[in-house]
């Protein structure tokens, strides 16, 4: 669903999701995109914490710019919304585990979260899931889940740790329910 700025900007800029409305994923298929609270995002002020992050704040994007948040949510997970907890917990990218020094810190993801192949071109993008059943990845045992999910007026490529992640209005939780909260 297409969303002007207007719109986006309109909408409570930090708010808790309600899971039911999202169905409730298999445990072959999570496909929530998001950042754990602890992923370091590079922003101007240099990398912060997810958590920290408010509308406003701007981020690095691979263009080189850097973009402002239009939105921002904190989605919960309990084993009370879905079938097998075990698929929507998070995927760890340990330091250098994609080759040499990348990424240069831990990023902990979403399984569905979307990463730039970096030996394709940028349009190429896997899953944090996908690595994880290649196996440069590992799940990370939390028993609170929470994933911060945010977005841009357009689709963008944010950095985390030198991993490009892709950032789309989409991916917010929610959107399309948007009128019902």
């Amino acid at each position: 669903m297409e969303q002007h700025l207007a719109e986006i900007l309109a909408t409570p800029s930090r708010r808790s999701v309600d899971l039911m409305m999202l169905g409730t994923p298999t445990s072959s298929a999570w496909n929530i995109a998001g950042f754990g609270p602890s992923t370091q995002i590079d922003t101007d002020y240099g990398p912060r914490p997810a958590q920290t992050l408010r509308v406003g704040d701007l981020v690095r994007l691979r263009s080189g710019r850097f973009g402002p948040i239009v939105r921002i949510e904190t989605l919960q997970v309990d084993e009370a919304d879905v079938d097998d907890i075990s698929a929507a917990k998070p995927v760890l990218i340990g330091r250098a585990r994609l080759g040499f020094d990348f990424p240069i810190r831990p990023v902990l993801l979403a399984p569905g979260q979307k990463l730039s192949d970096r030996q394709r071109l940028p349009e190429t993008y896997r899953t944090a899931g996908d690595l994880l059943r290649a196996g440069f990845a590992q799940r990370h045992p939390e028993s609170l889940l929470r994933y911060v999910v945010f977005s841009f007026a357009a689709a963008e490529d944010v950095c985390a740790g030198g991993v490009w992640l892709r950032v789309e209005p989409a991916d917010l939780v929610g959107n399309e329910n948007q009128g019902a909260n």
